[in-house]
């Protein structure tokens, strides 16, 4: 069950409604789900790849790194955006806990879904925005 495999469920059965992690099979893409406040959210991280952004979106930056294309490796989305977001992070979507989320398998929950594929993770919402990201693209829809 693949809610199991993610350590949604707990030992009573019931399905843990804060916050779940996963990794691509190569654990080159990160991911975390949470929906903390009744906001639904997932983050994924890229640690290595080729930037595909020429310039940083407006509002990236903040007081701890100045935000460069090579360090844009955040990536969310949630359900109401009308598009997946880039951004610098200074923390990583990373945890002792995370289930490797195999080539072909899907992710859903809190009305986001993430599908892991051998081109990369792709994560979006019900009205089909989101975020795609590989070694060799990342891309916000």
């Amino acid at each position: 069950d693949l809610l199991a495999s993610l350590g949604l469920i707990s030992a009573s059965g019931l399905v843990q409604a804060d916050s779940a992690s996963f990794k691509s099979p190569t654990g080159n893409i990160n991911c975390i789900y949470s929906d903390y406040d009744k906001k639904p959210e997932v983050r994924c991280d890229i640690m290595q790849f080729t930037p595909s952004f020429k310039t940083v979106p407006p509002g990236t930056s903040n007081e701890v790194i100045t935000c460069t294309p090579a360090k844009l490796r955040g990536f969310t989305i949630s359900p109401d955006d009308a598009e997946g977001k880039a951004f610098c992070p200074t923390d990583a979507a990373i945890d002792g806990d995370q289930t490797v989320l195999a080539y072909g398998q899907t992710f859903k929950r809190g009305g986001l879904i993430c599908t892991s594929e051998m081109s990369g993770m792709t994560c979006m919402n019900a009205a089909g925005h989101g975020f795609s990201l590989s070694r060799a693209s990342q891309k916000v829809f």
